[in-house]
């Protein structure tokens, strides 16, 4: 084992009602390292999590996909590849 993945945690998943909680505390007021150390998360996944909520309500990047937008994308990534091996 490395000594770069010595620290690294496992990676996780969370329920979307759990990050929209958390979503919601940085949106009332509390800083990304409040919420990340409240829930033991990192700044970097709670960031993430923000910046999708505001593509989703149509205030953050204009080049940020929305959740829709991903799904679909995905969607169509799977039809090519059924696609493609079944020609």
């Amino acid at each position: 084992m490395t000594k770069q993945n010595i620290n690294r945690r496992a990676r996780r998943s969370f329920a979307p009602e759990f990050k929209a909680d958390a979503v919601w505390l940085v949106m009332s007021g509390k800083s990304l390292g409040q919420v990340a150390e409240a829930f033991d998360l990192t700044e970097t996944s709670v960031r993430g999590w923000v910046r999708r909520a505001d593509a989703d309500a149509g205030v953050g990047s204009p080049d940020m996909l929305t959740t829709e937008e991903r799904q679909q994308l995905a969607r169509d990534a799977a039809y090519t590849r059924v696609t493609i091996s079944t020609h």
